[in-house]
């Protein structure tokens, strides 16, 4: 589902509108079902990206909750969620860069 698509034209308001006439108690989670779905309709496999990013930062704030280490924990916790956002809107670009540069020397690396 892209943001310009005609399914998140529809789903944007009906989640909008849901969070609007359900208790306060239900809103985090239906922006959590929400969110999962959304991520989902790409493919499951991100849903399982989200969960595990949702469970990195759970445990981190935990972790800092109890005071284990709070600015380790926090800096670990970030630099895995930059990580992961580095990895899957980078690597794609990284790869294609090094293939064009081995390609010049001879090398047939990617295909």
């Amino acid at each position: 589902m892209l943001f310009s698509s005609l399914e998140f034209l529809i789903f944007l308001p009906l989640v909008w509108g849901l969070y609007w006439v359900t208790p306060r108690s239900w809103h985090r989670g239906l922006l959590l079902i929400a969110s999962y779905f959304f991520y989902m309709s790409w493919g499951p496999i991100y849903g399982l990206l989200l969960a595990g990013v949702s469970f990195t930062n759970w445990l981190a704030g935990r972790l800092i909750s109890r005071d284990w280490h709070p600015r380790a924990v926090l800096t670990s916790a970030v630099v895995a969620n930059l990580g992961v956002l580095a990895f899957y809107k980078y690597v794609q670009f990284l790869l294609e860069n090094l293939s064009t540069l081995t390609s010049f020397v001879g090398w047939d690396t990617f295909s």
